[in-house]
């Protein structure tokens, strides 16, 4: 974390001054894209377009589109030359980039409205925000499938762009000691589960998750017509009582990041509690602080407020250090951990202390 000292006053009062401008250039730049603009300037050569072109396409007013245009082109995303506009780089990484797009369609079609309730959230301690997206008060998980379009698609983007990154780089250190049964902890849609199965083709997925959630995956399963070797195994993870014991390995992808430290802790001592000998843990995670540029550990300090506002008010992202504390607590030594796969993500290895 970069030192006051290290900045001049014009770079401070200006990093200060861009930060006020923050939710002006957000919503801008949100209705750029949903007015359309944004993909048009992005088709177009560098000629760029007229602002009566753009009115055109966007159905909007002389006024209006030259006070979009203006803030768009002074927050960097467009330039405008001799009365034509065009996209900047920074507009160009806007439209084009995977990740930019997954982080900004989140913001926008998840977060927005949500994090006008961070200031209740933060007292309360409950996701005060979830309300703008559905009639819940507790969760949103239980509820991912009936979130009103288009967050629901930006939700699923975004949390499948940065675990399936990460996924083929995992594949050959779970593998290594060729597990023939897999217990996947939250398996979502069933990603992982299916690449595991293509990746090899002795092995059987047991997909542990939330009613809701496993009837998700099986449509996964159902489409990729795995239902022979893919389980899904209906289960809170927070309830008392044995999971299936019989896994070589067990998986946990961007799961420990969706409860408090003390649910975490309680879902780590049930796993252990469930483990045959000498069966292993990997738990895969974006950690702060292990991001390999500065700007990824500022967009997860960031995005770690979603938690907060809207998941389930008591959950964020968590440091190397937290997962270290939270596998000690629970009994498990650390055999490695494996930083800098996908786009930033650390995957640890663990097993039961003695």
């Amino acid at each position: 974390m970069a030192a006051r000292k290290d900045r001049s006053a014009l770079e401070a009062v200006s990093e200060a001054q861009r930060i006020a401008c923050a939710p002006f250039e957000f919503t801008a730049a949100a209705c750029l894209r949903d007015f359309g603009i944004l993909e048009f300037l992005n088709k177009k050569d560098e000629g760029g377009a007229t602002s009566e072109e753009i009115q055109e396409i966007a159905s909007l007013g002389p006024y209006a589109a030259r006070v979009l245009l203006t803030a768009c082109a002074y927050c960097g995303l467009i330039k405008e030359t001799d009365g034509r506009y065009r996209l900047s780089k920074t507009g160009w990484f806007l439209a084009n980039d995977p990740m930019t797009r997954a982080n900004f369609d989140f913001a926008a079609d998840v977060c927005a409205k949500p994090m006008l309730s961070l200031r209740d959230a933060l007292r309360s301690g409950n996701p005060d925000g979830l309300r703008a997206l559905g009639p819940w008060a507790d969760s949103i998980y239980p509820h991912l499938g009936e979130l009103p379009e288009p967050a629901r698609a930006s939700w699923q983007r975004f949390d499948h762009f940065y675990s399936d990154s990460a996924f083929d780089a995992c594949l050959p250190i779970v593998f290594r000691k060729n597990p023939l049964v897999i217990n996947d902890i939250g398996g979502n849609t069933g990603k992982w589960a299916v690449r595991c199965c293509r990746y090899s083709d002795r092995v059987r997925v047991r997909l542990i998750d939330l009613p809701e959630q496993c009837r998700a995956a099986a449509r996964t399963v159902e489409l990729e017509k795995l239902g022979d070797r893919i389980e899904l195994f209906e289960a809170n993870v927070l309830e008392e009582g044995k999971l299936p014991g019989d896994a070589d390995c067990w998986w946990m992808s961007q799961f420990l990041d969706c409860f408090s430290e003390e649910d975490a802790l309680r879902i780590l001592c049930r796993v252990r509690g469930s483990m045959k000998p000498g069966s292993t843990l990997f738990v895969l995670e974006p950690l702060v602080g292990e991001q390999p540029f500065e700007i990824g550990n500022r967009v997860l300090a960031a995005f770690s407020l979603y938690f907060t506002a809207v998941a389930n008010g008591r959950s964020r992202f968590y440091t190397l250090g937290d997962m270290k504390r939270l596998a000690a607590k629970a009994g498990f030594g650390i055999l490695s951990v494996t930083s800098g796969l996908g786009t930033g993500h650390t995957l640890l290895e663990l097993r039961k202390a003695p």
